[in-house]
C-alpha cells in the first residue's frame, strides 16, 4: 500500500504541475499540453507486460523497487531539463523514462496488495481491494495538493521584485503571485504597465514559476 501511495502521489503530482507549466509558461492549450505528456503514457502501457513477466520470474518486490528507482531518476532529470530555454527532445526522454518506471510497477504493486501474492484470505478480498483503491485515490489527492503547495513554496521572488520595481501595490503583487501568468486576473493587473515593463514582469513570473515546478519535481524523487 505504501508503494501504491508513493506511485500515485508522485505520478499525479508530477503530471499536474507539469501540465500547469506547459499551459502557463509555454503557452500551450490543454490539448497540446496533453499531447506533450503523451510519451509518458506510451512507455507506461508498453512496460506493463514487462512488469508482469518480471514479477512471475521473481516476485512483486523487484519490479516495484526498480519502478520506484526509475521514477526517482526520471523526476530528477525532468526537473533538471525544465529551464526557460525549452528543449522538448530532452523533456520527451525524461517522460519516456518516467513512464517506464510507472509501467514496471503498476501491475506488481496491485498484485502484492490484492492478488494471490498478497496472501489476503478470499473472504477479505473485497475489503483489501477497497483499501487498495483508497490508497490510490489518497495518493492522487495528496499529490495534487502537496505538489501545488511545494511549487508555490519553491517559486522564486524574481517576479515579485520586478512587479515591485514596476510600481505595483503590495495587494496587486500578492494577487499576481497567486494567479497564473496568462490568467485574465493577471492580465488585468498588468494592463496598467507599459508594454516593455509588462513583458519584463511576465518573463520574470514565468521564470519564477518554472523554477518552482522544476524544484518540486526534483523533490518528487524523495517520495519515490
Amino acid at each position: 500500500l505504501t508503494a501504491n501511495l508513493a506511485l500515485n502521489l508522485t505520478f499525479t503530482g508530477t503530471t499536474f504541475v507539469l501540465a500547469l507549466y506547459l499551459q502557463d509558461v509555454r503557452g500551450y492549450d490543454p490539448v497540446v499540453a496533453g499531447l506533450v505528456l503523451l510519451p509518458l503514457t506510451v512507455t507506461l502501457l508498453a512496460l506493463l507486460p514487462v512488469g508482469v513477466r518480471l514479477e512471475r520470474r521473481t516476485d512483486a518486490r523487484p519490479p516495484i523497487v526498480i519502478g520506484l528507482a526509475v521514477m526517482a531518476v526520471a523526476a530528477v532529470l525532468l526537473g533538471g531539463v525544465l529551464v526557460p530555454g525549452w528543449n522538448y527532445p530532452l523533456v520527451t526522454g525524461t517522460l519516456l523514462l518516467f513512464g517506464i518506471g510507472v509501467g514496471l510497477m503498476s501491475t506488481p504493486v496491485s498484485d502484492a496488495a490484492v492478488g494471490q501474492a498478497s496472501g489476503v484470505p478470499q473472504p477479505l478480498a473485497g475489503m483489501a481491494a477497497g483499501v487498495f483503491k483508497m490508497s490510490s485515490m489518497l495518493g492522487s489527492a495528496l499529490g495534487v495538493a502537496l505538489f501545488t503547495a511545494a511549487t508555490k513554496l519553491f517559486t522564486t521572488n524574481t517576479a515579485v521584485d520586478e512587479a515591485r520595481a514596476a510600481g505595483l501595490s503590495a495587494q496587486q503583487i500578492t494577487t499576481l503571485r497567486d494567479a497564473l501568468v496568462d490568467s485574465k486576473l493577471a492580465q488585468r493587473i498588468l494592463s496598467s504597465l507599459s508594454p516593455e515593463v509588462r513583458a519584463r514582469v511576465i518573463d520574470a513570473a514565468r521564470e519564477a514559476f518554472t523554477s518552482g515546478v522544476a524544484t518540486t519535481i526534483k523533490a518528487a524523487a524523495l517520495v519515490a
